[in-house]
């Protein structure tokens, strides 16, 4: 049986840490437990307006991924669309400045496989056997939903026991870097999230979910406003 991932997570909103931000989910897919889909996901505007967007976004994506029976690839395909489809029925019917665009990452997994998917502006690290990889969307993927008519990047990833996956707002990664984003991954998980923390908290707007295959994790986002203190 393929134990559920595990999750820990927090936002700055307006300038204001939160254990869970509104441009952040975490669902479960339908079928048996030993065979269920897990999706993690993090929306992010290219614009204020497209911001306050985001979180409208992943909720819809959660209702369609909580029906879909799918294979996981074509599960991360058609939630893009919804995205997409979501963004440009806002768009059509708004005025020039209430416009949105977003870059969307989604970390989906079902049995042994596991995939990232990204569109726009987006961030995510992956620590593996105690090594980082970076994904980020590019080329014809790079462009935000809504600007343009976009496909995910899907990449294949590795992902078992002791494995990392961090989402970040793209944004965040300007406060740091592959380097210290690698150490702070690699470090105790108990200390992963509070130190991103105290090195994004002058931030006004940041996203940060964590993913992995340990349970400890599952407090982090009780805790949050300890940190600061």
């Amino acid at each position: 049986m393929t134990e559920p991932l595990q999750v820990g997570q927090f936002a700055i909103v307006d300038g204001e840490p939160v254990d869970r931000g509104p441009n952040a989910g975490v669902f479960r897919g339908k079928g048996p437990a030993d065979d269920r889909a897990e999706l993690f996901l993090l929306a992010e505007g290219t614009t204020p307006a497209g911001e306050a967007f985001a979180g409208h976004v992943i909720s819809d994506l959660g209702q369609v991924f909580a029906g879909l029976d799918m294979s996981l690839t074509g599960s991360l395909g058609r939630l893009f669309q919804e995205a997409e489809r979501n963004v440009g029925d806002w768009n059509r019917k708004s005025i020039a400045q209430h416009r949105v665009a977003l870059g969307l990452s989604a970390f989906g997994r079902r049995g042994e496989q596991a995939v990232i998917a990204q569109a726009g502006p987006t961030a995510a690290f992956l620590l593996h056997d105690g090594r980082m990889t970076s994904f980020c969307a590019d080329g014809e993927h790079g462009s935000a939903l809504g600007s343009a008519p976009v496909q995910p990047q899907l990449t294949r990833i590795p992902f078992g026991e002791g494995d990392r996956l961090l989402l970040l707002s793209s944004s965040a990664v300007i406060e740091l870097d592959d380097e210290l984003i690698e150490g702070i991954l690699a470090l105790p998980e108990e200390q992963v999230l509070p130190n991103l923390y105290r090195r994004l908290q002058q931030m006004r707007q940041a996203t940060v979910l964590l993913v992995t295959t340990f349970i400890v994790l599952a407090i982090y986002s009780r805790v949050v406003r300890r940190w600061s203190m």
